[in-house]
């Protein structure tokens, strides 16, 4: 008897302990710190009547950091957000701290190698795709960060502003009427969307980072509205899908939008007139406009971690 009871006593004390443990890990739970997408930078070029530089934002419009003087046209942030690459003439990387100031001192040369200018960073960090002027054509070139590797990809039309995909094996580019989709080992493209109209064109691709839409720019190529009668729209890379994002008035988007990480949201420049550029951001089925900023010439939209 007297060791049941004693028994009965050790299953009683473990499940006031156990009870205890269960309240404490509530509260516990009740004030942990989730993760927050708060933590997410959207980077941008702002001239601002003499003075200019690289501004860090936050999505909400809080600015993180000014780095003065830094005024630069084609660059790309890396996955994590921890660095900028840029090319001219040769490939420049160039850290931010922890803070997400940009430590402009620390820039160092990956390789000598040039890809051309829009230079975006692969997934994976290891290669560079940029466009140069091959014989009066404009044409992706890829860099291997490793051995400095150039190689291009022919393509038999003009391209501009590549975008890569999320798993590295292809590149949507901008072609002289619409988007075209690049295999990164054969070099084979296609063309996965285009217009009849002459004066009707896709143009600065982006590429969501779950693969599944291209955004870009359709527009008049020529135009003399101010500003240009302009959307963003976006489309599958099968060139299926294809649908009108934004409805602006007064305003036009001006060069490639960038996705948030989660592939939520797009940010973007609008052009309004004159030197206003302002930063704005849409969820990615068009709606939710936010924009960022009210003043400056604002351009090079780039969004990371």
């Amino acid at each position: 008897m007297s060791g049941d009871r004693s028994h009965d006593g050790v299953r009683s004390s473990i499940l006031r302990i156990a009870s205890i443990l269960a309240v404490l890990l509530a509260v516990a739970g009740l004030f942990a710190v989730a993760p927050s997408a708060s933590a997410d930078k959207i980077v941008f070029t702002r001239v601002d009547g003499r003075s200019g530089g690289l501004v860090v934002m936050r999505p909400d419009g809080n600015v993180v950091s000014v780095a003065r003087g830094f005024v630069i046209s084609y660059y790309d942030l890396s996955l994590d957000g921890r660095r900028l690459v840029r090319s001219g003439g040769q490939v420049l990387v160039t850290p931010f701290t922890a803070r997400d100031r940009l430590a402009v001192g620390r820039t160092r040369v990956l390789t000598r190698k040039n890809p051309g200018i829009w230079p975006r960073w692969s997934p994976n960090g290891q290669s560079v795709a940029g466009v140069r002027e091959v014989g009066g054509s404009s044409q992706v070139f890829v860099v291997r960060l490793g051995d400095g590797q150039a190689r291009q990809l022919r393509t038999s039309v003009s391209m501009k502003f590549p975008s890569w995909s999320p798993d590295g094996r292809r590149i949507v580019a901008q072609g002289p009427r619409g988007l075209w989709v690049i295999n990164v080992a054969t070099g084979a493209a296609r063309e996965i969307l285009s217009f009849d109209t002459d004066n009707d064109s896709a143009s600065e691709p982006a590429w969501s980072p779950d693969g599944r839409w291209i955004a870009f720019t359709r527009g008049p190529r020529d135009s003399t509205d101010d500003p240009p009668d302009s959307e963003l729209w976006r489309v599958r890379p099968d060139g299926s899908g294809l649908r009108q994002l934004t409805h602006l008035t007064g305003a036009a988007p001006v060069g490639p939008p960038a996705w948030s990480p989660d592939g939520r949201r797009l940010a973007f420049t609008m052009y309004t007139g004159g030197d206003n550029r302002p930063v704005a951001t849409i969820r990615a089925n068009g709606s939710g406009l936010r924009v960022l900023t009210r003043r400056g010439f604002n351009y090079g939209v780039d969004w990371s971690r």
